[in-house]
């Protein structure tokens, strides 16, 4: 039982620094003190999650190694008017914690779309919204940490479609 658990915690900082900590190249290891913090903050209690990565994709691979992974993601400049594209999130979520996240679409300063979700702790949640991008003009999408007292904007990203 004791060697399971110290093979989950090391699983675990590993997962936690790959995922949640930029570093230089690839191959470099996190210092401690920031594998110290991810895994603070992991097992802390909070309710926040934390958005580790957003794109634009074509498509999100649906099995195999990479299930639930962005598979082509895309620049502005792949993007036009009648495309079907997901918003896709990965997510740091404290262990225990089930925040809510809402997603908002607009357009030409219009809301198109939103969209809530309940994530759970986990230190990679992947989900993700499929956008109609179905006609020209200023699209944004801004994703919010859903708290009952007052939504906290974790992300905002604004494209134009000509």
């Amino acid at each position: 039982m004791c060697e399971t658990r110290r093979f989950r915690a090391i699983a675990l900082v590993v997962a936690c620094a790959a995922a949640a900590i930029p570093v230089a190249h690839a191959g470099s290891v996190p210092s401690s003190h920031d594998t110290r913090r991810v895994i603070d903050y992991y097992y802390s209690g909070a309710e926040q999650p934390v958005l580790m990565d957003f794109r634009l994709c074509r498509d999100i691979h649906d099995d195999g190694a990479n299930r639930y992974e962005c598979r082509e993601p895309l620049s502005e400049s792949d993007l036009s008017t009648g495309m079907r594209i997901y918003a896709w999130m990965k997510f740091l979520v404290p262990r225990g914690a089930t925040p809510r996240i809402m997603l908002r679409v607009d357009h030409d300063a219009k809301t198109r779309d939103t969209w809530t979700r309940q994530l759970e702790g986990a230190v990679r949640f992947r989900t993700w919204r499929t956008v109609e991008l179905d006609r020209p003009g200023r699209w944004r999408v801004e994703v919010y940490h859903a708290a009952e007292d007052q939504p906290v904007r974790l992300f905002s990203r604004t494209v134009r479609i000509d």
